[in-house]
């Protein structure tokens, strides 16, 4: 009993201690003890935090702990302590605390020798002492520069070495900004990284290296740079000593400090890297060494791909690293138990070979590769056959322009693997279907007869795994394919409620899941025709939502209900649609608040965050199936939703993380990479709210605009995207309540238009430049893509006014757009490095969506607001049509092209009409193209093909000469129905031209006639805005063309008229027809029609019988 007294009335003793605000360094010695005591960690941290937090001079006498505390742990936690309440509180303690601190530190460092055996303490003060320096040096305060200065003036002991190259570091990663604006502090602390490469100690110089891949952020200017590249050779010298003796870790280091310098801006390596890579090729072949360091030894292969890929193909080795990475990849059967950690060859090189191709031009990856898969496709070895296959469906991604070639080769291996009975074998092949499906489209989809049979019977196979990957494999065909799946629906809807029925007989809940997915992709492929099966999918699916112990299954089972709304309509639920949405609305409450996660069980964290993420998605599917039928549940999920957006992707912990070094260094954040799918799917519901529910969701615009735009500097690229759509979504939500009638009654061609009420011109304000900041500064390309297109898209709604009424944010969206086409934004680095061999998908679609901002700006904005920059422009586009350039980014050009001077043709000069003429031209050539597919060659011919047309009309007067061979040109192009459809529009455009007397032609009447006996067009109808009119003026110049021609110009009429109506109807506010017939024309083509029937009433029935019965019913109502 007394010794138990004795122990309460010691605790008790060091609460009150402890609760005194600690303002000497006995009462902060009392709070760290407490710290390091379990049972009074909670009180002491509370201690600690409130005192570091509300006084400056309480640091003070903590620093003072650091500097005289004979008690090694107390030091090592003050330490670690300080450099947290520096994060948090270094601007709050004012110059007087700095400098003291500043002071205390340098003597402390200059005046103190540590030991080996207090290394742990010194090294946490060498972390304090980098952090205070480092900020210091934004008062100009070089304590660095005096430390530095005084440790290397004489010969010091290793481990105090050590402890000063950790100050360095953590200089260099604190402040890296202010080391690069001083060249004596840069210069100084380069110069301690010299001599500490010179060690004769291991550890020194690997400390070294190590500060090296940190402080090479430092470098900026040239000089810097310079200087930098000096170290080089004698990093190569010890990588190479190092692997002479088999010093692993060494070489190690080495290879990841050379990665650093790879990544840097400048090409720090030079010349050296050919030799550099080459060595680490030989390491990588190396059989006898452990796996893990092969593929280490590559990872400088892996930087050059990704951030120097031209130097990378300086080397010509990009064939010989792709005979090591199929080797290690064939000599691994991955049968063997893998260590936790580290990644199998067969997956390392599959991995590698994913970032070559997706990095470097596609003939430099394509050929060698391929001649690889060749020759282990025809391999007795199933291993080396798996190889061929996975390495076909990772090139289907970076080479999909050449694997169209040979895509129907490929289906046959494919679906000869999934016949075999080698697991391995059939899961590559079922992950091959994955990728095509996702990058070969639409020439994979029309292979549906050949795959899909052989998948089936493996939804049935024995194991679990095989039979999981299979229904994957089903689902995102169905998914992906763009071909009609109509014939194909019963018969797998029946085989999958089958194995539904088995599955939940058996347990086997991954099944189910899986299967359910795969449902749902039948809906979304079969769309009218999923009808007859509407009501046996909600009955199914209906048995998963009470589900309380499978999370998983009930979120499966809910998206595919929401899926079949969006196929069966807004009716499909009837009388259910209460219950279903209240049994969503408890589903978040059995998953928890947003955000949340279970206690490490991870199973039951992705159910939990799948089951919140799939629930936004299912109300996103029922915005879109029942629209304004949904208002009534509004009030309902809208609180939760919002809470899901403004939940934490990160997990911010009260305490102080003193032995957590990484969530120390985040500032005691966890990023929860999972949650980030329920913050997107939550942004993305309340995109489909504003899109498809109306005017009935204005009142919750203004709250969503408030909560969603907090997050568009969110870290994670699909929040950025989401947000950057949502914004679009709601600020044309919220145009359309006030301007219900279309944005033709607000605005025209180049005029600005009525002004816009304030609230909405506020809500441009804040929405605009959060877009053109992404485009400017986002550094992930689908996020600026996002936002180009978002900006097109609102101002083709709101036109104008979008942009005019703030002057600042139209000049800065057009220093954006033309540094985004020019391939010099930040998200660019990589484009800009390839230049004019650059191919890759990635790079193209941000270069397009800056197009679509041309586009628009010359369509919507005309010469008045947009003249002069696209005069600058111009000469850009045109560059990129010339024939240096790859075939995609000549489609994408020669198109742009020719929008912008159809609608400002000011931009060019008639004197330069010949030189554009010829470049346009040259796009027409195709045997004169040596790169790209014949799909996209066939669309720069497509692109080519409408810009010749714009091109000869604007310059009709100097281009007159060449009409004669235009017109063969054009009769002779062999492309697809859209090409044959712009062809004829060039047609009638310069026919247009002859007819006005701006050009003549001997061939004008058979112009004339070939225009009209190759109509009506095809599926781009577009063009009928140029040939109506024309072959308007042609009948009235030539009336006898009623009778030979009537039945073509009939087809031709009654087409125009039927699609012009169809897109009228279809057109609203926010989303504008894309083309229409002026009033005039319209009443021409009616009268025409009549004119046309009375001439020959018989050969008009005929024409028209061959018309779909509801074009007939059109014609009857004329």
């Amino acid at each position: 009993r007394d010794e138990r007294r004795e122990t309460r009335e010691r605790e008790r003793e060091r609460e009150v201690k402890m609760a005194a605000h600690p303002g000497t360094v006995k009462d902060w010695s009392n709070v760290l003890s407490g710290l390091l005591d379990p049972t009074h960690v909670k009180e002491a941290e509370a201690i600690a935090v409130r005192a570091l937090k509300e006084s400056g001079e309480s640091c003070l006498v903590l620093m003072d702990v650091v500097v005289s505390s004979e008690v090694d742990s107390h030091r090592q936690m003050a330490a670690v302590l300080f450099r947290q309440a520096i994060t948090n509180h270094w601007d709050d303690w004012g110059e007087a605390v700095h400098n003291k601190l500043s002071e205390n530190v340098l003597a402390l460092l200059v005046h103190s020798k540590p030991t080996p055996s207090s290394m742990p303490v010194w090294l946490a003060v060498a972390s304090l002492a980098g952090r205070i320096f480092a900020l210091g040096l934004g008062a100009d305060r070089h304590d660095i520069v005096v430390f530095l200065r005084k440790t290397f003036s004489e010969e010091m002991p290793s481990h105090f070495i050590l402890f000063a190259l950790r100050i360095v570091s953590s200089v260099a990663e604190e402040g890296y900004e202010l080391v690069a604006s001083s060249d004596e502090v840069f210069n100084c602390m380069l110069s301690a990284i010299q001599v500490s490469l010179s060690s004769t100690h291991a550890e020194v110089v690997v400390s070294a290296m190590e500060c090296v891949s940190i402080f090479c952020v430092c470098a900026e200017t040239q000089q810097q740079c310079n200087s930098l590249s000096s170290i080089i050779p004698r990093i190569l010298e010890i990588i190479g000593g190092a692997a002479s003796e088999g010093v692993e870790d060494v070489v190690r280091t080495g290879l990841q400090t050379l990665q650093a310098l790879v990544q840097h801006e400048y090409p720090l390596l030079g010349d050296r890297l050919s030799n550099v890579i080459a060595s680490t090729l030989q390491i990588a072949n190396n059989k006898e060494l452990d796996d893990d360091f092969r593929q280490a030894s590559l990872g400088i292969v892996e930087s050059c791909a990704l951030y120097k890929p031209k130097q990378l193909l300086a080397t010509n080795l990009v064939p010989g690293i792709l005979v090591v990475l199929f080797g290690m990849a064939a000599a691994d059967p991955e049968e063997e138990e893998v260590l936790l950690g580290s990644m199998s060859n067969f997956k390392f090189s599959m991995q590698m070979l994913d970032v070559l191709a997706n990095s470097l031009p596609t003939r430099h990856v394509f050929d060698s590769a391929m001649m690889f898969i060749g020759k282990f496709r025809s391999s007795s070895s199933s291993n080396e056959r798996r190889v061929a296959l996975s390495a076909l469906a990772i090139i289907a991604e970076g080479c999909y322009s050449r694997m169209y070639d040979i895509i129907s080769d490929c289906t046959m291996f494919l679906v000869e693997c999934l016949n075999q009975p080698d697991k391995k074998l059939i899961d590559a092949a079922c992950c091959a279907v994955n990728q095509f499906s996702k990058h070969l489209q639409p020439t994979f989809g029309e292979q549906g007869a050949t795959v899909l049979p052989a998948l089936l019977p493996l939804i049935e196979h024995a194991d679990q795994e095989t039979r999981c990957h299979a229904l994957t494999a089903i689902e995102y065909f169905l998914v992906k394919t763009e071909e009609p799946m109509t014939q194909y629906v019963e018969h797998l809807l029946h085989k999958l409620f089958e194995l539904l029925a088995v599955c939940r007989n058996g347990g086997d809940a991954l099944t189910q899941a899986a299967a359910i997915c795969c449902i749902s992709a039948v809906v979304l492929a079969g769309g009218d025709d999923i009808a007859p099966f509407a009501a046996k999918i909600l009955e199914t699916m209906s048995g998963y939502l009470d589900q309380k112990e499978n999370l998983l299954l009930r979120a499966r089972g809910m998206e595919c209900i929401g899926m079949t709304v969006i196929a069966a309509g807004g009716d499909y639920l009837g009388n259910h649609a209460g219950d279903i949405i209240k049994l969503a609305l408890e589903g978040l409450t059995l998953a928890g608040p947003s955000g949340a996660l279970s206690l490490g069980r991870e199973s039951e964290d992705k159910a939990f965050v799948e089951l919140r993420e799939l629930t936004w998605g299912f109300f996103s599917n029922l915005a879109q199936g029942m629209r304004a039928d949904l208002v009534s549940y509004l009030p309902y999920n809208m609180p939760p939703l919002l809470n899901a957006i403004q939940s934490e992707t990160v997990e911010k912990s009260e305490g102080l993380n003193l032995f957590d070094t990484d969530a120390e260094r985040m500032g005691g954040a966890r990023v929860h990479d999972s949650c980030v799918d329920e913050k997107t799917a939550a942004i993305e519901a309340v995109s489909s709210f504003a899109r498809y529910i109306g005017n009935d969701f204005a009142k919750f615009v203004a709250p969503c605009l408030n909560v969603v735009q907090d997050e568009i500097m969110n870290f994670h690229p699909a929040v950025k995207k989401a947000v950057v759509k949502c914004f679009e979504e709601l600020l044309l939500a919220m145009y359309a309540v006030h301007f219900p009638k279309g944005s033709e009654k607000v605005w025209a061609h180049g005029e600005p238009g009525g002004e816009l009420p304030d609230f909405l011109n506020d809500v441009i304000d804040a929405i605009v430049p959060a877009w053109t900041t992404v485009m400017e500064i986002d550094s992930n390309g689908s996020v600026v893509v996002a936002a180009c297109l978002a900006l097109k898209t609102a101002l083709g709604a709101i036109g104008p006014r979008l942009l005019v009424g703030n002057q600042e944010n139209l000049a800065r969206l057009y220093n954006i757009v033309e540094t985004l086409v020019r391939k010099e934004a930040f998200c660019q680095k990589v484009s800009e490095d390839l230049g004019e061999e650059d191919d890759r998908f990635d790079h193209l679609e941000i270069f397009d969506a800056a197009i679509e901002c041309v586009t628009g700006c010359a369509k919507i904005l005309g010469l008045n607001f947009s003249g002069k920059f696209l005069a600058g422009l111009m000469p850009t586009l045109v560059k990129y049509c010339q024939p240096s350039q790859t075939t995609t980014f000549r489609t994408v050009a020669v198109g742009c092209v020719g929008e912008v001077l159809l609608h400002v043709p000011q931009v060019v000069s008639s004197r330069d009409a010949e030189a554009l003429y010829s470049i346009i031209a040259a796009c027409l050539q195709v045997d004169d193209v040596t790169s790209g597919s014949p799909l996209e060659k066939e669309n720069m011919v497509n692109n080519a093909a409408y810009t010749i047309g714009v091109v000869c009309e604007i310059f009709a007067d100097a281009l007159s000469p060449m009409y004669d061979s235009t017109f063969n040109v054009i009769n002779t192009l062999r492309g697809n129905e859209a090409c044959r459809d712009n062809a004829l529009g060039s047609l009638g455009r310069m026919v247009r031209a002859c007819l006005n007397g701006r050009a003549s032609t001997t061939s004008l009447d058979d112009a004339a006639l070939m225009l009209i006996t190759s109509l009506p067009l095809g599926s781009d109808k577009e063009p009928y805005t140029t040939i109506i009119p024309v072959c308007l003026r042609l009948l009235e110049k030539q009336p006898a063309l009623a009778k030979s021609q009537g039945q073509r110009l009939a087809l031709a009429f009654v087409d125009a008229l039927y699609t012009h109506d169809q897109l009228q109807s279809e057109a609203t506010a926010i989303d504008p027809a894309e083309w229409e017939l002026p009033s005039n024309i319209l009443s021409m083509c009616v009268s025409t029609i009549h004119t046309l029937h009375k001439t020959d009433s018989d050969g008009f029935n005929k024409a028209i019988s061959t018309l779909d019965e509801e074009v007939r019913s059109f014609v009857q109502k004329l």
